[in-house]
């Protein structure tokens, strides 16, 4: 997955928000659910990563079944 301003991706890190996070990894995670080698997406995160992985868990867009504090 290309988080912007990473690896080969064209945006500028030092701009990333949160949100933009979010949205990079839940595009991610879309691309996936197209692909027929999954039956469930999960996210783990720590720090901002745990943030994000919170915020798609309340959108909804990653399959939870529990969680680890």
């Amino acid at each position: 997955m290309m988080i912007v301003g990473r690896e080969k991706s064209e945006g500028e890190f030092n701009n990333g928000t949160t949100f933009t996070f979010r949205d990079d990894t839940q595009n991610g995670i879309i691309f996936l659910r197209g692909l027929p080698y999954f039956d469930s997406i999960g996210v783990i995160g720590h720090s901002g990563g745990g943030t994000i992985s919170f915020m798609l868990a309340r959108d909804r867009t990653a399959d939870f079944s529990n969680f680890a504090l």
